[in-house]
C-alpha cells in the first residue's frame, strides 16, 4: 500500500504560522461583529485614576439581540467618573482596542434579572451596540452611571 500524501498545509512548520493567522482572523472578526472596533474608533480610552476595577468580568455585546459576542472572563472594567473604560485579555485584544466611553454617551442603563442572575444592559447613545456586563462589575456601572446623573441607582 503507497504512503499517503500529507497536504502541504497540514505538515508540522505550517501548524503554527496557519495558527496564528487563524487566531487573528476570528479576533478580527469578533471585534467587529461585537461592535466593540466601531465604538473603540469613537471613544479611544484616556487612563483613569479614580473609580473601581474589576478584572476577569463577563460581558456580552452586540448590535444584534440574536448574535452577541461573549467575553467570558476576559474583560478588564473600570468603572470612573470620567466613564466606562473596556479593555480585552491579552491574547483576544487584537483589533480591540482600549476604549473610555464617557457617561455623557451612554443612553441608558437597566437591569435585566432571569434564572442565571442580573446582568446589566447599557445602550449607548448614536449606536445599535448594547452591552451587558454580569455581576457586581454592572452593579457598580449601573451605581456610578446613577451617580453621574444625579440620581438614585437602579
Amino acid at each position: 500500500m503507497p504512503p499517503t500524501q500529507v497536504p502541504p498545509y497540514l505538515e508540522p512548520q505550517w501548524f503554527f504560522p496557519l495558527f496564528v493567522a487563524g487566531w487573528l482572523a476570528v479576533s478580527a472578526l469578533l471585534s467587529r461583529m461585537s461592535g466593540w472596533k466601531s465604538l473603540a474608533e469613537r471613544f479611544p480610552d484616556v487612563p483613569q485614576n479614580d473609580g473601581q476595577r474589576f478584572r476577569f468580568a463577563s460581558a456580552s455585546m452586540g448590535a444584534s439581540r440574536w448574535f452577541p459576542v461573549n467575553y467570558s472572563s476576559c474583560l478588564f472594567i473600570h468603572v470612573g467618573s470620567q466613564g466606562l473604560s473596556l479593555s480585552v485579555l491579552l491574547p483576544f485584544r487584537f483589533q480591540s482596542p482600549n476604549m473610555l466611553i464617557p457617561w455623557s454617551h451612554v443612553q441608558s442603563i437597566e437591569e435585566q434579572r432571569n434564572f442565571f442572575g442580573t446582568r446589566t444592559v447599557i445602550a449607548f447613545t448614536g449606536s445599535d451596540v448594547t452591552l451587558k456586563i454580569l455581576g457586581r462589575a454592572g452593579k457598580a456601572v449601573a451605581a456610578a452611571f446613577a451617580a453621574s446623573r444625579g440620581v438614585d441607582a437602579l
